[in-house]
């Protein structure tokens, strides 16, 4: 038996790493070996063992946040304090991070992010350094880049351009650096002269989509959600380059045409002129997009669409909190009728492969990844295109595609065989080139 750790800022949630790092947790689980998790924040740390939390990783705090700003946004401290505040912080997570592997003695360390953004510098050369002293097998795992994010080009103090022109790190213990997609693949080449294993995102094809059952049956009644709304599930967290915007829209335009339809049958619902489009949004709001989050309730609010964010009621499985009862995560899919991705900027797709695993059909912004690595996998989906421009603060793609769009969810949705079939097709296509058991080929390799 190995003992494999996992380590990220923060782990157990509905983010589309945690659900990957979760995924590979119970692989490596299934194929015997021992598994621990090392992050700043995770919601299952009072029930399980193997959760070790060092708090000032989570980039969640005050301190990291602040940092964040002086170091890259606006200069607020001199360059002697900045460097003071920043080996302190490194020190107390050092010393942390090695009383943890002292403890664990890990065999492999699946390290996930930190070694590829700047989001908490501190805590990155900290880890470093714990396993410089405590060298092991590393596979270092790419999401994103700090260079795909402008924020992180310009950094304030000439010590963070040495700090972060030297990331991904260089190290012989790094057993491998993985990626999820091509054009990550040629990037971390061209930037860092690193080669690199493309790995993609996967799915559990055969976990269960959850039933209607005692459990869920208030799921539309605690919402407001009536009997023949027709729900949109727009389920990745709440940041700027998901551009929700655009699944507001799109619901808007989606209500214009059902009000000027005729009556037909979807899933047992009746959908007609009294109808609602609801959105639905059970994720959370990511960092510092607190600003955003309130643009996307007014412009809801101004284009009189339902804009439902539950995330307080939903976690990753179902529980109570404080005796209040929580959903699943996975429960927002069941009660979904369409769904939207829109991001412009995708390490790879998560909620897009969940959206085929719920056999539930996705309106997609072209996103680079999605041109370059999943289109030609031969998935139905409603395309929104792949040009976006600003307008009004906003990341829009034309009015013309929101016509085009809305008309072929709705004749779609009208044609409920057809929606099958295609919702079949994608569920079988995405099983056989996503399905956990490619990745468990790749950990057994390790092994």
């Amino acid at each position: 038996m190995k003992s494999i750790m996992f380590i990220h800022y923060r782990t157990g949630e509905r983010d589309g790493v945690s659900l990957e790092i979760e995924k590979r947790a119970q692989l490596f689980r299934q194929l015997g070996q021992k598994v621990s998790f090392l992050s700043g924040f995770d919601p299952r740390y009072k029930k399980q063992k193997d959760i070790y939390i060092v708090p000032e990783i989570d980039i969640k705090r005050r301190l990291p946040s602040f940092l964040r700003e002086t170091f890259f946004d606006e200069r607020i401290l001199d360059r002697t304090l900045s460097w003071l505040l920043y080996q302190t912080e490194e020190e107390k997570i050092y010393n942390q991070v090695v009383s943890v592997l002292r403890k664990v003695q890990p065999d492999i360390i699946f390290i996930h992010n930190i070694f590829s953004l700047a989001y908490h510098l501190p805590a990155t050369t900290a880890i470093l350094k714990a396993i410089d002293f405590h060298p092991t097998k590393i596979v270092a795992v790419h999401h994103d880049f700090w260079w795909e994010r402008g924020f992180f080009k310009t950094p304030r103090y000439p010590f963070l351009k040495t700090i972060i022109d030297h990331l991904p790190p260089h190290r012989d213990y790094i057993q491998k650096h993985q990626v999820i997609n091509s054009h990550s693949q040629k990037d971390l080449e061209a930037h860092r002269g690193l080669p690199s294993q493309k790995i993609g995102d996967y799915f559990d094809f055969d976990f269960p989509l959850p039933p209607h059952d005692d459990y869920n049956k208030d799921f539309l009644k605690r919402f407001g959600i009536l009997e023949n709304d027709l729900v949109i599930l727009h389920a990745t967290r709440i940041v700027e380059r998901k551009a929700i915007e655009n699944a507001i829209y799109f619901a808007y335009y989606l209500q214009k045409k059902i009000k000027k339809s005729k009556d037909f049958t979807f899933k047992g619902k009746r959908i007609n002129k009294q109808s609602r489009v609801v959105l639905l949004l059970p994720n959370f709001v990511d960092l510092d997009s607190d600003a955003y989050f309130k643009e996307l309730q007014l412009l809801a609010e101004k284009l009189n669409i339902q804009f439902l964010w539950i995330a307080d009621h939903i976690s990753l499985d179902r529980v109570k909190v404080n005796g209040m009862k929580r959903y699943s995560f996975w429960d927002c899919y069941t009660f979904s009728d369409f769904i939207t991705y829109t991001s412009y900027q995708e390490g790879f797709g998560n909620q897009l492969l969940e959206a085929f695993w719920a056999k539930r059909i996705p309106l997609v912004f072209e996103y680079p990844v999605f041109r370059e690595d999943i289109k030609n996998e031969g998935y139905h989906v409603i395309s929104l295109g792949n040009q976006m421009r600003k307008y009004n603060g906003f990341n829009l793609v034309g009015k013309e595609k929101f016509q085009k769009a809305s008309g072929e969810a709705l004749s779609l949705l009208q044609n409920e065989e057809v929606y099958r079939i295609w919702a079949n097709e994608n569920f079988a296509t995405a099983k056989q080139l996503h399905g956990l058991a490619e990745l468990k080929k790749d950990l057994q390799s390790m092994l």
